[in-house]
């Protein structure tokens, strides 16, 4: 089972048998409902590790003109780095470990969550799946497994790997949309977390691919 098709194509890369390699990425086996987005900030959920992209994430909001609230979730490695430059950086929180509900909570009232990786995801985040069943839009980077799941004008946007400038442009343009059309990504969002990650998609998906191991040992 490979979480995403890039992680399928790596494995055949270094000899794996395409035949025997069945795509099913990561799942929520409990639906947390849908939120409003009425906090109106912006939300990274994840490790503070060079490879989320937090340093790409500060500096773009170092370059918004008018800058959104940001809240940070998560601990890490890059703790200090992030509180210290997080505190010249006016909106900016830092919220250290959250629990699983405390998270929930702040993915519903998220305007929008930003997933900045600039390195290697083998599956689509959990961060951006629990996103998307609260109904959230999520920026993200172009790593291929995230592309695999943000699609543009429909659950969110994406922006070159490691741009801060480019990302600074893409919340600078979120923050400029409609209402309608912010209300319209929130609903991409609910509905990409219905058809490819809810449990009732990928339970049977995962049944039929044992059974079919199953047969043929």
């Amino acid at each position: 089972l490979a979480l995403s098709q890039f992680s399928k194509d790596k494995f055949v890369e270094g000899g794996l048998d395409p035949g025997k390699i069945r795509v099913k990425p990561n799942f929520l086996p409990h639906d947390p409902g849908v939120g409003d987005g009425a906090g109106g900030y912006v939300l990274f959920a994840g490790r503070l590790a060079k490879e989320k992209g937090l340093g790409v994430l500060l500096d773009a909001w170092a370059r918004l003109r008018c800058p959104m609230r940001l809240k940070i979730a998560g601990d890490g490695d890059l703790m200090p780095m992030v509180r210290e430059r997080a505190a010249l950086l006016p909106g900016v929180e830092v919220l250290g470990h959250c629990g699983h509900e405390a998270l929930l909570r702040l993915l519903k009232g998220a305007a929008v969550c930003v997933m900045p990786s600039e390195w290697y995801e083998a599956g689509v985040p959990l961060a951006i799946i629990e996103a998307f069943a609260c109904g959230t839009p999520v920026i993200a980077s172009k790593l291929p497994s995230l592309q695999e799941a943000v699609v543009e004008n429909h659950n969110g946007f994406r922006f070159p790997i490691g741009s801060d400038d480019a990302l600074a442009r893409q919340v600078e343009e979120f923050r400029a949309l409609p209402p309608s059309a912010v209300a319209a990504l929130r609903r991409g969002a609910r509905v990409s977390y219905e058809a490819s990650f809810s449990a009732a998609v990928s339970y049977p998906i995962l049944l039929r691919t044992y059974e079919n191991a199953t047969k043929e040992s």
